[in-house]
Formats: C-alpha cells, structure tokens, sequence
C-alpha cells in the first residue's frame, strides 16, 4: 500500500502530464505483481463496485464521530470531495497500518459478498482506526467510486508499455472488456505474446469533430443515434459489446440469433437502433432494454432492434482492420447477411450540408465522414474520421434551483436546475453543468448567494430571474420527469441577460420539439 499511496501523491500534485508519466514509469519497474495489477484496476475504472452506498458512508462518520449530519454537509460543501471530507473528519491512528493494496481489495472483495451490513460497517470503521490521512483518503476514493486523479487510461497504457517494451496498442487490446486484476492477468498483460480468448472485442476506433472547409476523397453516412456495437461471431458463439466496453449479448436475443447465420471470424461495428411499426425510433425506446439480466419474449415484440453495420474488421478470421475502409466497405457489402448503413460520397460542400439538413428526417443526428483510404485504428486519430452532428435543440429556461459543484468548484454554485412555464408556474425539466465562461460563473454565484429563497440541504431555491438559452441533443417524453419530458445532453448554451424570467419558454414550446 506505501508503494501505492507514494504514486497516488505524486500524481495527485502535479498538472505535468510528462511528470505523471515518468512517475507510472517507475512505479511500474518495481511494483509487485500484485500490487501493479490492482493499481492498474483502480486508474482505468477497472473498479469493484461500491460496497456502500455514499449516504451510508456520511451516516457512519457522523455516528463514528458523533457529528450531527447537518455539520457533515457543510464540511462536505466546503471540501468540495467526500472522500477527502471523510478522510479529514477521521483522527489519525498513532501507529499506521500499511496493509499491501493486494490483501485489502481481497479483502473489499469478500464483505461484496457478504449480506451483513455490521460486518461492512466494522470493516470500514477498522480501517480508518488505522490509516493516516493519505492512507485514508485513498481507501475512501475507492469506497465511493470516484478514483480519478487526471489520470487517462491512455497514460496508464503509455507507461507500460515503455516499462515492458510492447506496443500501445497490444495493451489497449488486452485490457478491452471486463477482466480481474490477479497476477495471472497481469502476466498475460504483459506477455510479449498471447492468445486472446475468442470473445475479445477490438478497440473502438472513434471521431473527431467536423471542422473542415472541403470533402475529398471521402464516404460519408448517417451519424446515428443508436447503440455503438461491436457484433463478433468466433468459434460458433455470438458476442456484443457496447462501446463502454460492457457485453450486451443477453440484451438483444434477437440480435444474437442473426449473427449465428454470420461465418465464424467475422467481426463488425455497427449500430443498434429501435424499431417502431418499421421506422427508426427515438433512443429512449432503447433504453428501456438496458441493464436488465433478462429480456423477455415480450419486451423483443414491443421493443424492437435492429442492427445496422459499417464497418467490417475481421473477416474469416483475419485482421482486415489494416486494410483501407473502401476495401472493407467493399467485403461489408458483398457479404449479404446484415444491413449495411447506406453511405455514399458526396462532391462539394454545399452537397454535404444539403445531406446533413435532411438528417432528422432519417432520425439521425447529423452525419459521419471518413476518409476513403483510413485505416480502423485506436483512439481518436487525427485524418480519419469525423462527426457533423446537428445543430441542439434549444430552449429559454429559468434558473430554479442551485447547487455548489465539486474539487475546485466546492465554493462555487455551478450546478443549475432549469425551468418553463406552465401556465404561471415554473416547472423544472433540466439540469446543467457546463456552458458559462469563467466570468459568468462568479456572476450566477454572487447572483445565488444573494437570492437564495430556501434551502435544502446543499440546494438553494433562487429568484427565479436568470435566463438562459439550454441546449440539448434529443427530447422525449417520459413518465418519471414532472415535466413530462426528458432531454439528453442538455448544458448551457449562453447566458440570456436581454431577456426577462417572463420571456422564457413554456412547456409547450419544449413539447413542440418532440419529433
């Protein structure tokens, strides 16, 4: 755990990313197996999951402590970080125990198992008895889910294979899916060679957006608004994988069983989209057969899928992902057994935009352009592929609720709660964290901390005067919003200071955007 918390601390106080490098690069050339393999979980999300919930957590300090809550959410509110407030409101021990990372995930991974919430809570407590403040505030980020220390995956990968001498891109591939941080997986990690288990998925290879003044040399087709799937057939099985890397076979039965009629060693991406009497339905209808362990006969009927392709990367079981995407676009087409995404290529950019303003019509949200001769890499290559999505929705919201934000926003009110009109009352429909420059940020706050009506624990009702114009990708209705609808993606577009709370929108207008 020493070894750990050193690296912890020394990416935790520099901003260099040269400097975060070089401090992986020697933890890795002297950490234990055991210990590299868990650091390695912990940076790339890898993570178990919670063992309690964070409100639980906040209940046990107090009681540890004998704190009243209300003294917990303003230290909380203050700090900015919750591991960090527990960490500080915890005394230090006179002896620390620096107990190996290994032996305390094991043992993190046992109490998962257990049903006794005492037997959690008698663990936590044992464990802040006995770890200085660092120790502390390190157990505590993995108690509440939230490791992040500016730290990308694709640092973590950057470093080991420096240390290990293997390409960037055989890690990135080996640590794709779910996978447990033992010393074995950490063996085959960084093997110079190995044999990947036949449900393994390629690396997603994803967009830039569209900044270009000419289209050459390129296809371009419907940026969808979908599932991006990966569809393996290897070995007589059928294997989906979203892009965040979760299998998703169990989710679409129906799927499953038209990639049987697929030749083993193929491997496409694609995207999976609702279907509703035929036409492209809206993205919420896909949500409603997320996460679920089992999908019935029903729910198929009622909530149908299909599955558009665009691009082919394995091929008889061959690796085709080096060859240009006209000659994989070539082996899609001509093989007959799934529905190919029309793509098509256009000669000037007047062209283009008359393509991307008929998008909504084909229940995309907006179009993707990929050079004709680009490979299927990793990441985000630059001179590949593009997004030109649609312009957002917007609305004219009031300003309703306000909540300070986190880490270096904990004294600042950033998180917003908008609102419409309905009738003579403001109904909230959305909430924003992003859009207003620096500037206008400190104004909101001055504005906040003047204005406040009620307050809620952390929440504070203001004035209802600010205006803003809010955008957002998608709208749907739903039943769990009090506004009867709901909008994907929605931030701050500008800060509306010509017009008055009375001039905002209604939630008919918000209604009238629904396709």
């Amino acid at each position: 755990m020493r070894d750990f918390e050193l690296l912890v601390d020394r990416l935790d106080a520099s901003n260099s990313t040269n400097a975060k490098l070089r401090a992986l690069e020697s933890f890795f050339q002297s950490a234990s197996p055991s210990t590299a393999v868990w650091t390695v979980a912990l940076l790339t999300g890898n993570r178990p999951k919670r063992l309690v919930s964070t409100t639980m957590l906040r209940e046990w300090l107090c009681e540890k402590q004998a704190m009243p809550t209300w003294l917990m959410e303003e230290c909380y509110a203050f700090v900015g970080d919750l591991a960090e407030t527990l960490a500080l409101l915890t005394p230090n021990p006179e002896v620390e125990n620096h107990m190996p990372l290994a032996t305390l995930m094991e043992e993190y991974l046992q109490l998962m198992k257990s049903e006794h919430l005492q037997e959690k809570k008698d663990w936590v407590f044992s464990q802040w008895d006995s770890m200085g403040q660092t120790q502390r505030w390190i157990f505590n980020k993995i108690l509440t889910g939230g490791f992040r220390l500016g730290v990308s995956q694709k640092l973590v990968v950057k470093s080991m294979a420096k240390v290990f001498d293997l390409p960037e891109e055989t890690i990135t591939h080996r640590l794709l899916g779910k996978w447990s941080p033992t010393e074995t997986f950490w063996q085959d990690l960084i093997a110079q060679s190995l044999e990947m288990s036949p449900s393994h998925p390629y690396p997603f290879l994803l967009a830039n957006s569209w900044e270009g003044k000419e289209v050459k040399n390129c296809f371009v087709e419907w940026k969808w608004d979908g599932i991006r799937c990966m569809a393996i057939k290897r070995e007589n099985e059928v294997y989906l994988w979203s892009r965040g890397e979760d299998v998703i076979t169990h989710q679409f039965p129906e799927l499953t069983q038209l990639f049987m009629d697929m030749p083993n060693g193929t491997v496409l991406d694609g995207e999976i989209l609702p279907l509703q009497h035929g036409e492209i339905a809206d993205f919420s209808c896909l949500q409603k057969r997320l996460g679920r362990k089992n999908v019935s006969a029903k729910m198929v009927e009622e909530n149908p899928t299909i599955f558009r392709a665009y691009d082919m990367l394995e091929w008889n079981g061959e690796d085709v992902r080096q060859q240009p995407l006209w000659k994989r676009k070539e082996l899609l087409s001509n093989c007959g057994w799934t529905e190919v995404s029309p793509f098509w290529e256009v000669e000037s950019m007047e062209e283009l935009e008359n393509f991307r303003s008929n998008a909504e019509a084909h229940r995309a949200e907006g179009l993707m352009i990929k050079h004709k001769d680009s490979e299927y890499g990793m990441g985000r290559p630059k001179g590949s592929w593009w997004k030109y999505k649609l312009d957002p929705k917007s609305i004219d919201a009031v300003l309703l609720y306000a909540q300070a934000g986190h880490g270096q926003r904990a004294n600042l009110f950033t998180d917003y709660t908008l609102a419409v009109w309905d009738e003579d009352r403001l109904v909230p429909f959305a909430k924003a964290y992003s859009g207003l420059t620096k500037e206008e940020i400190l104004e909101v706050d001055r504005f906040v901390k003047a204005n406040t009506l009620e307050r809620f624990g952390p929440v504070r009702t203001v004035k209802p005067e600010l205006v803003f114009e809010v955008g957002f990708e998608g709208i749907s209705e739903s039943k769990r919003h009090k506004s009867g609808v709901a909008v994907r993606f929605p931030r701050i577009l500008r800060f509306r200071k010509d017009k008055s709370a009375k001039e905002a929108n209604t939630i008919q207008d918000l209604r009238a955007l629904i396709r």
